[in-house]
């Protein structure tokens, strides 16, 4: 069974508000976004990420942020171009037909894998494995593109509150 991954904006009363997403299909989403724009793919994975996660992976000194510590690395400064990214490159891109990554573009869940460690170096801040990926739902394109719409709708959320946010993954 495939992990969660839970963004929270802290202090939101309202647990509606609260996005829960697939880990394994998270992961799909960065790496096709790593396929169209590697910047922008590197920024949305760093979206992703607790700041202390962020400053264990680039060798920052964590000073008081610990890996009990949901907060994320980005703030609400950093979402609108997240937002544009989704919108208008990958939300477009992912809608022009029903396929599965998967099975259909990335050769399977072993390939796959392989193609995702291979990628760019911050792929691998997210560790996956066989159990994560189920091949007809992780990279079918209408789900990612649920997942980039939920992301954008949360992002928003951050940006119209002007506070941070939690992840969890479990």
């Amino acid at each position: 069974m495939s992990r969660i991954i839970s963004l929270k904006v802290i202090g939101d009363i309202d647990w509606s508000k609260e996005v829960d997403l697939d880990f394994g299909s998270i992961c799909v989403l960065v790496y096709y976004c790593s396929t169209i724009n590697r910047p922008m793919s590197l920024k949305l994975m760093n979206a992703l990420l607790t700041e202390s996660t962020y400053r264990y992976e680039n060798d920052i000194p964590s000073e008081a942020y610990t890996s009990d510590n949901p907060i994320s690395h980005y703030g609400p400064e950093n979402m609108q171009e997240l937002i544009y990214f989704l919108t208008n490159q990958i939300i477009p891109n992912l809608s022009t037909q029903e396929i599965d990554l998967i099975s259909q573009v990335y050769g399977g869940i072993e390939n796959f894998i392989n193609l995702y460690y291979d990628g760019p170096p911050f792929l691998g801040y997210f560790g996956i494995g066989n159990s994560e990926l189920f091949e007809g739902f992780s990279g079918y394109t209408p789900n990612l593109v649920i997942c980039a719409t939920s992301l954008c709708a949360f992002f928003q959320r951050v940006k119209e509150r002007n506070m941070k946010y939690e992840i969890y993954i479990e």
